[in-house]
C-alpha cells in the first residue's frame, strides 16, 4: 500500500510539471514581453478523452465584456496550430494602456479542425480586473454535430 502510495505521489509530480510546451517554446513567448505589453496565461481543457487530430487549431481571445447588449471588443487573439491533447497552455500578449479597472474582461477559447467547430467555451472567464488574476483554465464544451 505504500509503494503504491508513493508511485502515485510521483506520478502526480511528474504530471504537475508537464506545462504541454514544445522545448522553447515558453521562454520564446516570455521573452517577447516588453515593457508595453502584459500578459494573460492560461490553459484549454475539454473533459472528453478525444485525441486531437492533426491540424487542428486551438484560437483564445482577451475580450473587453463591459458592455451588454454589444458585441465584446477585442484585446488580444492567439491562434495555436496543432494543440496537441489537454491541457493547452495559452499565453496572450495585450498592451496594459487598453485595461480601464473598472470594466470587465474575459477569455473566450475554440478549437475547430478542417474548418468545423470542434470545442468553444460556453461561460465567462474573468481575468485583470474586479479582483479576478491574470490566468484561466477555461474549460471546453464539445459541439455535438447532427448526422
Amino acid at each position: 500500500m505504500l509503494v503504491k502510495a508513493f508511485c502515485l505521489f510521483l506520478l502526480g509530480g511528474l504530471v504537475a510539471c508537464d506545462t504541454g510546451m514544445r522545448d522553447g517554446e515558453k521562454a520564446t513567448k516570455v521573452a517577447d514581453v516588453t515593457d508595453d505589453t502584459a500578459q494573460v496565461t492560461g490553459t484549454l481543457l475539454y473533459r472528453e478523452r478525444i485525441a486531437m487530430p492533426p491540424g487542428a487549431v486551438a484560437e483564445v481571445w482577451l475580450l473587453d465584456t463591459s458592455v451588454a447588449d454589444m458585441p465584446a471588443k477585442e484585446i488580444a487573439y492567439r491562434a495555436i496550430d496543432d494543440p496537441g491533447n489537454p491541457p493547452i497552455p495559452f499565453v496572450l500578449d495585450y498592451d496594459p494602456d487598453e485595461i480601464r479597472e473598472g470594466m470587465q474582461y474575459g477569455i473566450r477559447a475554440t478549437i475547430t479542425h478542417g474548418g468545423d467547430l470542434r470545442f468553444t467555451s460556453d461561460r465567462h472567464y474573468p481575468v485583470l480586473t474586479r479582483g479576478a488574476g491574470n490566468s484561466a483554465d477555461v474549460v471546453l464544451i464539445m459541439i455535438r454535430r447532427n448526422r
